[in-house]
C-alpha cells in the first residue's frame, strides 16, 4: 500500500519476507516506474523488512509523486539474487 500525503508525497507501507534458502539483499525499488535507490537492505531468511509504521526498519518515499488516492500502481522490488518482484499497490490518503 502507498500512503499519499497532502503534499503529494507517497510512502510505501508493507512488509516483505525472504522465504528462499539463501540470503539476499534489496538493492532498489520503483514506485510507478520512479526508482528509489537504497543502501542495500539485507533480507535474511524469514526476517521481515518493514516499510512504514512503528515497526519500520526501512523507508521508501517519493516526494511530489503525482499519484492519486483510490488508484493502483506497480511497486517493483529489485533484489541481488531473486531479481525483480513486482506487486500491485493501492494508493490511499494518509
Amino acid at each position: 500500500m502507498l500512503f499519499r500525503s497532502e503534499a503529494g508525497d507517497a510512502s510505501l507501507v508493507g512488509t516483505i519476507v525472504n522465504h528462499k534458502n539463501t540470503k539476499d539483499a534489496l538493492l532498489a525499488l520503483a514506485i510507478n516506474q520512479m526508482q528509489i535507490k537504497l543502501t542495500a537492505i539485507p533480507t535474511p531468511l524469514n526476517q521481515p523488512v518493514i516499510f512504514g509504521g512503528p515497526s519500520a526498519n526501512a523507508i521508501a518515499t517519493i516526494p511530489n509523486s503525482g499519484l492519486v488516492a483510490g488508484t493502483r500502481t506497480t511497486v517493483s522490488f529489485f533484489f541481488g539474487l531473486a531479481g525483480t518482484v513486482s506487486v500491485d499497490a493501492l494508493i490511499v490518503n494518509a
